[in-house]
């Protein structure tokens, strides 16, 4: 890792883009070893600074703050964190010139690396391959897109480290190498607001297994035929195995009388019973069990550490995250749904949805599909916010089918009390907003805490 490092920056004018939780993470990286080295930084924050006092201790550090933080691109190599814009720049940047956290560290370790990437399912995916691989005793590390960047774990990955790698659309759009497994969950519209057509976001996903070899393994999701297009154009060359709840694979995980069958060339492996102790529900979260299932074969975990680890997996905070019962009202967080298929999913598998809190960031998904299911399928109490908010509930009255009271807020106190109000006993609110967080949160995660706290203080 050093050594490539040592490659790229040797004699080179460098740019750090993007100065958020990966961006302070190379830079500290790169530090260590190279101290003098001239640096520029460049990010949209003209506050910088203020927010990272230790900046203004490096005397090798130029700064490009503000509006036109884009114009000093000039570098030789330009470092770029995951959701960093370049449409907005002033020049047309070289390709070669951008690199990324995840790209180098995929040239370092792309061995070891388990690379999880999907537009839902892939941090439950990520965090259930890691506690499976930790259950059976073996050396495991969770990275990436689930919040700890690739360079601050470094010194925590021996040869025989497994690194279970979530990967995001952003994460993957210029990678040069990809992981030894690659798993793709799915592919749903979602950051057009980034990617500007389905088609460039379906292609960076698609990065994760595009570079692989004939030694490499893919797992995928064999019920979705679009994410099944896609692969069969890639022409990939390694080894592959598919995940279906609809038919039997000749190499991968399927549902068979209630049991989990892994086959390999037509031959069942084992069988795994489903079991009602475990805490994942819903058969997208059974999806995500089979796919974990799958990598857990393929790096030789046994089959008694799988059936443990099933049952002690409790799930992940944000994500169908049970907030307790109030005044005989079940509350339910899934505040990382962001997109209308995810909702539906919450909705299904809880059942009994009294109130449901929609909206956030619009970022021009198509909502018809949410629109549709929410005319067919009663919820008395629909509580929207945000632009996205807006926009759905438009939608709905539009229709004319909807017969759920609709109120609107962008204020999440009221929100809650309005859900404490029209809530029955016995029945869920749930928080499923099928949106970003950005237009009123720094993230999913501080709009879920909010949610959460809210109506523990209003109860």
């Amino acid at each position: 890792m050093i050594a490539a490092l040592a490659v790229l920056l040797e004699e080179k004018r460098v740019s750090i883009l993007g100065f958020g939780r990966e961006g302070i993470s190379s830079y500290r990286y790169i530090r260590k070893f190279y101290p003098e080295k001239k640096l520029i930084i460049s990010d949209m924050n003209p506050n910088l600074l203020i927010d990272n006092p230790f900046l203004l201790e490096d005397k090798n550090v130029e700064m490009m703050l503000g509006e036109k933080y884009l114009d000093a691109l000039d570098a030789d190599v330009i470092i770029k964190s995951p959701g960093v814009n370049l449409k907005g720049a002033s020049q047309t940047i070289p390709w070669h010139k951008i690199h990324t956290q995840t790209s180098l560290f995929l040239e370092a370790f792309h061995r070891q690396t388990i690379g999880i990437t999907g537009t839902k399912g892939k941090s439950t995916t990520s965090t259930l391959i890691y506690h499976v691989l930790q259950n059976s005793g073996q050396d495991a590390v969770l990275l990436g897109n689930i919040g700890v960047p690739p360079f601050d774990r470094l010194e925590e990955i021996g040869a025989q480290t497994h690194v279970v790698l979530e990967m995001s659309a952003h994460q993957l759009e210029h990678i040069q190498f990809s992981p030894y497994i690659a798993v793709l969950l799915n592919l749903f519209q979602e950051h057009l607001d980034y990617f500007g057509t389905l088609d460039t976001y379906f292609q960076s996903k698609l990065n994760i297994a595009r570079h692989q070899n004939k030694e490499d393994i893919c797992i995928y999701n064999a019920d979705d035929a679009l994410l099944q297009k896609y692969i069969s154009d890639l022409d990939f060359k390694g080894k592959t195995f598919g995940v279906s709840q609809q038919s039997v694979c000749q190499n991968g995980c399927c549902i068979e009388d209630e049991k989990i069958c892994m086959y390999v060339e037509n031959e069942c492996k084992w069988a795994l019973p489903v079991n009602p102790l475990w805490h994942l529900k819903g058969a997208h979260n059974l999806f995500n069990m089979q796919t974990a299932l799958v990598v857990a074969y393929c790096l030789g975990v046994s089959f008694e550490s799988i059936c443990a680890s099933m049952l002690t997996f409790k799930g992940l905070e944000h994500r169908l995250e049970y907030v307790g019962q109030y005044n005989g009202v079940h509350y339910y967080n899934d505040s990382i749904a962001t997109i209308p298929e995810a909702v539906i999913q919450a909705v299904e598998t809880l059942g009994k949805v009294d109130t449901l809190i929609l909206g956030g960031f619009d970022r021009g998904i198509d909502y018809q599909i949410l629109v549709d299911f929410l005319c067919k399928n009663h919820i008395p109490n629909l509580i929207f916010t945000g632009e996205a908010g807006k926009r759905i509930r438009e939608m709905l009255v539009e229709s004319n089918k909807t017969s759920s009271r609709l109120y609107f807020s962008d204020d999440y106190a009221e929100i809650v009390s309005i859900a404490k109000k029209q809530t029955n006993p016995g029945r869920i609110c749930l928080l499923s907003p099928a949106a970003a967080s950005y237009d009123a949160f720094k993230n999913f995660e501080e709009r879920g805490n909010c949610y959460k706290n809210l109506i523990k203080e209003r109860n």
